[in-house]
């Protein structure tokens, strides 16, 4: 076997092995231009066959490169026109956008673009996944600025093969491979000469930093792409030690205040205290933040913030009655037997709850709902199922069921309500849904977010968590015929950063 053929060996292994195609799935391909995304373009278009996939190509250009820019723009439009590949390209204005933050931050604003405009051609594609040509090395350089910059075992993961939508099919071979590769397939690509201004971190980390480490250790790239790889296992593992502490700790939040209790914190051990009030904190803000706030876009709260971890020790080693703020204006203290947070001077005002309902008899062709919960997205087609005998909602995968017309007409994906039950398969007997929400420690924030398919009594799809009772596998149907009905598919939507739904 040649070594091309081994590279693309290594690309589909690592697909496999990792899961990051679904067959019968539309990939948006991220395509600047370059080698990396070009040869993704190439590899997954060249074997979308064998995946079963459709390929499509997004480009965007940023503006920042004048004529340079638009070359880029040129070489995409006519390799996708050349292999037959459907193509989505816009620009957008990044310094211009820029300039109207507060950081003034390019290279913030270019990313925060890019991931906008790929996630509105994933939707326009029916809730596509989107593939970016992300590969060792990118992975290298993103593990040291984490490290520079202090971060945790988490950030020392780096980027993930999966996160939500987004998958990145090459963390699995260096940029030399793809080098070759696109050598061997005689793919021409544009060279982006901003990628050798030092001005930018993560350019003077793989044009100085690197090439230094490289005298120290040859391998230094592989041995930081296995550091992420424990990183990541350790990481997941520590996350459920976290979440396990959390609840002895006897934590209570609302919207103006939340206190733990010190003695059951004061027993973990110190890596744990530390994971669990960065836990605590995100979850007060996000508490907090569903209340609202007069001047929540002055204070910085849209997205919650990390405790630093000055803060995180100061915290561990608070003395009674000792109080001080940490970021987002909270105010952190001591009292009596708990450590209390709280909102230093800010008038919160109370928001209306989340509620929406959406009939099913009434869609009579393909839509796609977008919950407030901003991490649920729910596509309904008609269509006809030939396993579907009996009044029962077939589960085809994880997150798609078929549910006949005779029992579709009179259910709606809606909001919980008060006295919502819930019988949740496999358990005997029903509950209330809070006390689910409850046991399955949904966050409060979520609560009112999650859809729910339901008819008038009782609720049979928790939608991203659990079924009902009336749920049943594929193929279990003793008469099968074709009957109507609708086909319920459920992703998540959250661009980079990883949500609790459907986990």
């Amino acid at each position: 076997m040649g070594q091309i053929a081994k590279t693309e060996k290594k690309i589909l292994d690592f697909i496999r092995k990792k899961q990051l195609l679904m067959t019968g799935s539309t990939v948006v391909v991220a395509v600047s231009g370059g080698a990396d995304s070009l040869a993704l373009l190439h590899i997954l278009h060249r074997h979308r066959a064998q995946w079963g996939i459709q390929v499509v190509g997004a480009h965007l250009d940023h503006c920042l490169r004048g004529d340079a820019s638009k070359q880029d723009r040129k070489l995409v439009m006519d390799y996708c026109a050349a292999a037959g590949i459907p193509l989505f390209s816009s620009s957008w204005n990044v310094a211009h956008q820029a300039a109207q933050g507060n950081d003034h931050n390019i290279e913030g604003a270019a990313r925060t673009a890019r991931y906008r405009f790929l996630f509105q051609v994933a939707d326009i594609c029916g809730g596509a996944v989107i593939a970016t040509a992300h590969h060792q090395d990118d992975q290298a350089e993103t593990i040291l600025m984490h490290l520079l910059r202090g971060s945790g075992m988490g950030g020392l993961g780096g980027m993930g093969a999966k996160a939500g939508r987004l998958i990145r099919p090459f963390l699995g071979v260096t940029k030399i491979e793809i080098l070759d590769y696109c050598a061997a397939y005689g793919l021409s690509y544009c060279t982006d000469m901003s990628n050798f201004d030092t001005t930018y971190l993560r350019n003077r980390i793989r044009l100085e930093l690197i090439p230094l480490l490289k005298e120290y250790n040859p391998q230094v790239v592989s041995s930081l792409v296995n550091l992420g790889e424990i990183c990541i296992a350790e990481n997941d593992y520590l996350d459920q030690q976290t979440a396990a502490a959390y609840e002895k700790i006897a934590v209570s939040i609302g919207p103006e205040r939340g206190t733990f209790a010190v003695e059951p914190f004061c027993l973990l051990p110190v890596p744990l205290q530390r994971r669990v009030l960065q836990k605590f904190f995100r979850m007060f803000q996000g508490v907090a933040d569903k209340i609202g706030s007069s001047n929540s876009s002055q204070l910085g709260i849209d997205a919650p913030l990390a405790l630093p971890f000055a803060a995180i020790e100061s915290i561990r080693h608070l003395s009674l009655g000792e109080k001080f703020t940490l970021p987002g204006d909270i105010l952190c203290s001591r009292e009596a037997e708990q450590f209390v947070f709280s909102y230093a001077g800010r008038q919160l005002v109370a928001k209306e709850p989340v509620s929406f309902s959406y009939a099913l008899g009434n869609i009579r062709e393909s839509v796609v709902l977008t919950f407030p919960v901003a991490v649920c997205r729910v596509q309904i087609t008609p269509g006809q199922y030939d396993d579907a005998g009996g009044e029962d909602i077939v589960l085809l995968e994880k997150s798609k069921v078929f549910v006949p017309a005779a029992i579709g007409q009179d259910m709606v994906i809606r909001s919980r309500k008060d006295g919502d039950v819930f019988s949740p398969c496999g358990m005997a007997g029903s509950m209330k849904l809070k006390k689910y929400f409850i046991n399955e420690k949904v966050p409060h924030t979520l609560r009112d977010s999650l859809p729910l398919l339901a008819n008038d009594r009782e609720i049979l799809w928790v939608l991203g968590k659990r079924f009902g009772n009336r749920c049943r596998e594929k193929g279990e149907a003793i008469q099968k015929q074709a009957i109507d009905g609708w086909y319920i598919t459920v992703s998540r939507i959250s661009e980079v950063e990883d949500s609790s739904f459907m986990d």
